[in-house]
């Protein structure tokens, strides 16, 4: 069943199913919109898909009785309350809820729940602080929580999540140092923007081989860039600017910024030039020519009825007057997102 218009999803002979093992019904408009407790009767079902189906009110508690549940797929729909304790569904591996409007904690249940792959619970209302659990989660590739109102430190337990691909904390309030991402050697893609993360970023960010987008814009980082910052063989964007980074901007070494598209320094404190390797990046007759480079920013205006300038720049798109005046916020596009794909 897919796109089509339909009466009730959940009809009471559908509980009499008790074999059914997939059940495949997003995007489809049906009349009755909840999912109701008798759900608890489809003990063999390993998939539930109903995303975009118009469903309203809350998860029941009794979904918990789904034991052999793997995927649990209900995005795009307008489910409120909490998020249910999870505990018995121990070989959930995939958890997509992202745009409801789901309130409360992020339940520390789900940190238990080792067999998780897929973690998306992006643009809901979820509050409160990330549970110890989530350092059990080390078979997790995907954790995306953007667009809610978490708050707190991020857990030691991050370290542990060794199978990390992509990581999606844009638009929270966390708090405190970056995790500890040394062990994430898959790491593609790393959005922390807009949240009131603190001190230095660890060079360890930037020796992951399959890096391609970091944004960690609008914190309160702080310390010198790291020297490697353009190592990455696909690292196609950098947002570093909104936070208090000093120090030089380091060189581009030989073979740095392969792929580069975007790289924002603006608005932090630091000192000197843009390097002329940077600068070579961007220039057609350089041997170094990047030709996808079409964004770089840093300080390179001059501060208002001054002078001075930051961070002098011959080659950059935009110039930011920096922090001694009021903090420069770029309008353009947003970072490339993980959208969700199941159906």
């Amino acid at each position: 069943m897919s796109f089509s218009s339909l009466g009730g999803l959940f009809d009471a002979a559908l509980f009499n199913a008790t074999s059914l093992l997939r059940l495949r019904a997003s995007f489809n408009e049906f009349t009755d919109g909840t999912i109701p407790p008798e759900i608890s009767s489809l003990t063999s079902l390993q998939q539930l898909w109903i995303a975009g189906c118009g469903l309203t009110g809350s998860i029941p508690s009794e979904i918990s009785n789904l034991a052999n549940l793997k995927d649990f797929i209900a995005y795009d729909n307008e489910l409120t309350g909490t998020i249910p304790d999870l505990t018995d569904l121990r070989s959930l591996q995939k958890l997509d809820l992202n745009n409801n409007k789901l309130t409360g904690p992020f339940h520390s249940s789900i940190g238990l729940l080792v067999e998780l792959k897929r973690i998306i619970l992006y643009e809901n209302f979820l509050t409160g602080t990330l549970p110890s659990t989530i350092g059990n989660l080390d078979q997790t590739n995907d954790f995306m929580l953007a667009n809610n109102t978490l708050s707190g430190t991020l857990p030691a337990g991050f370290s542990s999540l060794s199978q990390m691909v992509n990581l999606d904390l844009e638009n929270n309030s966390f708090s405190g140092p970056l995790p500890d991402y040394d062990s994430w050697q898959f790491l593609q893609y790393f959005n922390a923007n807009n949240n009131s993360l603190s001190g230095p970023i660890d060079a360890s960010l930037f020796d992951k081989a399959n890096l391609r987008f970091v944004y960690l814009s609008n914190n309160t980082l702080t310390g010198n860039l790291p020297s490697n910052y353009g190592q990455p063989l696909f690292l196609e964007d950098v947002w570093l600017n909104g936070n208090f980074l000093t120090g030089s901007i380091p060189d581009a070494q030989s073979g740095d910024f392969a792929n580069i598209t975007e790289l924002l320094l603006n608005d932090n404190l630091l000192s000197g030039s843009v390097p002329a390797s940077i600068c070579s990046l961007r220039d057609e007759s350089s041997i170094n020519y990047r030709s996808l480079f079409d964004t770089l920013h840093a300080d390179c205006a001059p501060f208002e009825g001054t002078d001075v300038i930051p961070n002098p720049c011959d080659c950059c798109s935009d110039c930011f007057e920096g922090k001694q005046q009021t903090r420069s916020t770029w309008h353009g596009k947003g970072p490339k997102k993980k959208e969700s794909k199941h159906r």
